[in-house]
């Protein structure tokens, strides 16, 4: 079993690319997490009954058992995962325990299978230097839904400071109209490469996930002034701010009562997706009834 732990990292550094070329493997990114059920358990070595290891789990004697725990091991021999890093672990090991309960179950030997490995890149740039602190690390013990217990870690990490900073700014909306046709105006602060992939997508407010969109409208299509595409360019000089204007064509959406979002997308030459604005939240109204949707 610890043979084909070893063999799935392998695996999953040699099959997993990307298309940027400066980020192509896992270990090239600025910052790498890896989290999740790791499947590493005790090593066999370990001289103990199932019960002997409760009873040291339950004392909070965690340090003898954690000098058998699979991952470290490997990670000691340059097995696998020697080139992440780990917090100290000073929570007990995370499976296997009885579903709605927090007892472990007799049919396996605790263990630490749930954990988060990072790294980080610090010289990937000339003009800063990346780096990563870890304020937490800990198990969940009131968690009862799952025979493991959920591992959670807090981290700060450095970053370019105008990466924040909003490019396209919308303008307030104070109603969307729900039976006609909606003009969007936005102004762009900064040079961008547009391109004829760029987007506005409408959201429901507080939305989890940026693939929640209702509708959305092509940029380059709809938008006037037309901004033309352009080759990619990094620069960052300021220009003199621009505003455009896209329409979106009427549609009845199925959820009146809650309010909305812009988003403005991005694509670079590289594929690479990025969220340039967020509008303000703005609720939905029906012009011909002249009422609010409620």
């Amino acid at each position: 079993m610890l043979k084909a732990r070893i063999e799935d990292y392998d695996a999953i550094l040699k099959d997993q690319h990307f298309h940027v070329d400066a980020h192509s493997e896992i270990f090239f990114h600025d910052y790498v997490f890896w989290m999740g059920d790791l499947n590493f358990r005790l090593l066999e070595e370990l001289d103990m009954t199932l019960e002997e290891i409760v009873a040291r789990v339950k004392k909070g004697d965690y340090q003898k058992l954690f000098e058998y725990d699979q991952l470290r091991y490997v990670m000691r021999k340059g097995d696998a995962f020697t080139e992440l890093q780990e917090g100290d672990v000073t929570f007990p090991p995370t499976f296997k325990f009885e579903v709605d309960s927090s007892f472990y179950d007799c049919k396996r030997r605790p263990a630490w299978t749930d954990r988060i490995l990072y790294k980080v890149n610090p010289n990937n740039y000339d003009n800063i230097k990346l780096k990563i602190q870890q304020n937490s690390y800990k198990s969940h013990q009131d968690y009862s839904l799952s025979d493991h217990k959920p591992v959670t870690s807090d981290f700060i990490i450095k970053i370019f400071a105008d990466y924040a900073e909003e490019v396209v700014q919308f303008k307030d909306i104070e109603y969307w109209w729900a039976d006609e046709d909606n003009i969007v105006a936005y102004t762009v602060t900064k040079e961008i490469s547009k391109t004829k992939e760029d987007w506005i997508g409408v959201f429901k407010n507080n939305f989890v996930s940026l693939d929640d969109y209702i509708i959305y409208e092509y940029v380059y299509k709809n938008a006037s002034p037309a901004p033309q595409p352009k080759q990619a360019s990094h620069s960052r000089n300021i220009v003199q701010p621009m505003e455009y204007t896209v329409r979106f064509s009427e549609l009845d959406f199925k959820t009146r009562d809650e309010l909305y979002q812009l988003v403005y997308f991005s694509e670079t030459e590289d594929k690479v997706q990025s969220v340039l604005g967020v509008s303000k939240p703005f609720p939905l109204k029906e012009k011909r009834t002249n009422t609010s949707i409620d």
